[in-house]
């Protein structure tokens, strides 16, 4: 109490006094300051791994988790091409247990037994149900040049933990990985997705020389028999209370080089549960070549103050989803 100056030390003898003044034997006295100052003895504290962030550098942000379309074109008939962008939108050098890892934002840690651990950045690429692709290929790319660093291989062991989680153990031998992008086609019904891992980093297993992507270009060719390909869709949903209705404008850009017609947009609305309040079909729209179709799309009805999911589809005649 008061407000004269005194020592972080005076402070805290005399804030030991004050509390522990109601003690009158000096044993129980003692006893009472050494637990206020040092702590139970009984009492033990897990220190978390020490993980110190020796490096950091934040690069150009890109639109949408480090992935974006750049756009398709028309090789010939039946076969297009498009290219998207992975971009690293930062990254960190953590320094653990004596090794190093690069982290990536927005990536995952592939952690495959006795190969580098090492940053992978994801997504996936809607395409035609009957899409055919003929080649998935890094056209440019830019790299910085991130030095010699020690990076682990994971250990893998069931129960109990490992005492220590990493090796410098490897089963491969010079730059890994040699081929930095993976794809695998799913087909589904009415359309198909090509998902696409591309590793933001190789690591040198011998010299331990590690090189970092920035950006990396990458270009999918494919063939299909549907004669249109929608390059993009833009969604802009609208509901309010006093509003009952949901509406959705969508944009429709055609990069083809053929008009098309008969193509149908469809809204669908469903609550959090995933069950359909309501759809609506826009049919008949004719989009000219290189040409764009702007269409409003309203599901109406007593919808009450909840959560709505808009799922937009465009299809062809035939009810494929473009």
């Amino acid at each position: 109490t008061g407000n004269t100056s005194v020592s972080v030390g005076d402070a805290l003898r005399r804030t030991c006094e004050e509390f522990c003044g109601w003690i009158s034997d000096a044993p129980t006295k003692k006893i009472s300051h050494e637990f206020l100052l040092l702590g139970l003895p009984w009492m033990t504290v897990d220190i978390p791994q020490a993980q110190q962030t020796f490096f950091a550098r934040q690069l150009g942000l890109s639109d949408n988790d480090g992935f974006r379309v750049i756009g398709t074109s028309m090789l010939e008939p039946d076969m297009f091409a498009t290219e998207v962008e992975f971009i690293v939108n930062s990254y960190e050098i953590e320094a653990v247990d004596g090794y190093q890892l690069v982290t990536v934002e927005d990536a995952e840690m592939d952690g495959s037994v006795l190969k580098p651990i090492l940053p992978v950045l994801s997504s996936e690429l809607p395409l035609p149900a009957d899409a055919a692709i003929l080649s998935v290929e890094i056209v440019t790319d830019t790299d910085v040049d991130l030095g010699v660093l020690n990076i682990p291989s994971p250990v893998m062991c069931g129960y109990p933990p490992c005492p220590d989680p990493f090796s410098s153990d490897f089963d491969v031998t010079g730059v890994y990985p040699q081929e930095r992008i993976h794809h695998s086609h799913t087909i589904e019904s009415q359309a198909s997705f090509l998902g696409l891992e591309m590793y933001c980093v190789t690591f040198d297993t011998e010299s331990h020389q590690t090189t970092l992507f920035d950006t990396t270009r990458v270009r999918v060719v494919f063939e299909t028999e549907i004669p249109i390909l929608i390059n993009s869709i833009s969604v802009e949903s609208y509901w309010a209370s006093n509003m009952p209705h949901i509406q959705s404008d969508v944009t429709i850009q055609n990069i083809s080089e053929l008009d098309v017609s008969e193509i149908k947009a469809r809204l669908e609305v469903t609550n959090e549960l995933g069950e359909l309040v309501g759809s609506v079909d826009e049919v008949d729209i004719t989009i000219s070549a290189q040409g764009t179709a702007h269409v409003p799309l309203i599901v109406s009805g007593d919808l009450p103050n909840d959560r709505y999911l808009c799922n937009v589809f465009v299809l062809d005649a035939a009810d494929h989803i473009l």
